[in-house]
């Protein structure tokens, strides 16, 4: 369970991460500083710390009913340990926040509630002196009813497949466009993916006529993920197609293609199985394109780097 993942640190005061996301629909909740002032009041001390021994990233939002608030946890690996969903049909949150920062709490250090001393007990008071007013006392208010509370087990690796556009500089003699194709498989710090390519063939005027080229290709993308962003490596192999037109004995010559390159992309969760991603590539080719005119000018060259920008979605399996 959630409230155990923590229990072997419990008495060193442990140090945790709070990542706190409150959804359109959910402004009546808690914003972050105040979740974080009543974890601390809870618990006697403050434990978020700058070196976190895990990290507890709670989303609060509008449910189908009411309101409801995703918790999971993450030790200091980056692994899950475990997750809730609270859930409360009440508008106003003051049972759902009141729920949540109790999980939060437990999470961080579930043994300080185990170790609380139990409250003391007031001294009887003399019994008072008889007397003819005779008082009603007023029965206790029932305490709310705890919110449901469902346990959810996040898979260590998920399948994805993803489509996008992209923009490239320097493979063409002018900018070309694009789309893309990706599938892979996604854990929580790395993913391994298999994209294909293909350009829409981007023209220029060239030495009386006009000389159009684009890549086909496919590619292993190795990444590495933290929280949002991401850094991959790219390894390119396909097709250089040119097309001349406007010249005497003009033709359309493919050339194999291969680069290397890295990647630089932004992940934004959109759903739970949903995201968009952003991301620029930068890539030096092994082979070099050179077109020429009469095999004397050369009317188009590949630069030794080129440079592309993407704009993908991305859908996940489990």
């Amino acid at each position: 369970m959630l409230v155990a993942a923590l229990s072997s640190v419990a008495h060193a005061e442990p140090k945790a991460q709070l990542t706190y996301v409150r959804e359109p629909g959910a402004e009546a909740c808690p914003d972050e500083s105040d979740v974080r002032k009543a974890v601390a009041q809870r618990l006697g001390y403050d434990p978020f710390g700058e070196h976190p021994l895990s990290t507890v990233a709670v989303t609060v939002g509008k449910s189908a009913r009411g309101l409801r608030a995703r918790i999971e946890l993450t030790d200091a690996a980056g692994e899950p340990s475990g997750s809730r969903e609270l859930t409360s049909l009440e508008a106003n949150c003051l049972e759902l926040a009141w729920a949540v920062e109790l999980a939060i709490s437990l999470a961080i250090d579930p043994l300080h509630f185990a170790d609380a001393p139990p409250p003391s007990v007031a001294p009887a008071r003399a019994a008072p002196a008889p007397s003819a007013e005779v008082k009603v006392a007023t029965p206790p208010v029932a305490a709310p009813p705890a919110p449901a509370v469902t346990r959810v087990l996040e898979p260590k690796r998920r399948y994805r497949l993803g489509a996008g556009a992209f923009a490239v500089l320097g493979s063409s003699p002018s900018v070309a466009f694009g789309f893309r194709a990706t599938a892979g498989v996604r854990a929580r710090l790395w993913s391994m993916n298999l994209e294909a390519r293909a350009d829409i063939p981007a023209a220029a005027p060239a030495a009386g006529g006009t000389v159009a080229t684009g890549v086909y290709a496919g590619a292993l993308v190795p990444c590495f993920h933290q929280l949002m962003f991401a850094g991959c490596g790219l390894v390119v192999l396909g097709a250089h197609h040119a097309i001349g037109t406007g010249y005497p004995n003009a033709n359309d010559p493919w050339a194999f293609y291969a680069a290397l390159g890295v990647r630089a992309a932004i992940e934004v969760k959109l759903h739970e199985r949903l995201e968009l991603q952003i991301a620029a590539d930068l890539l030096a080719p092994l082979t070099r394109i050179k077109l020429q005119l009469d095999g004397i000018d050369t009317v188009f060259e590949t630069p030794a780097v080129s440079g592309a920008f993407h704009l993908a979605l991305a859908g996940y399996f489990k």
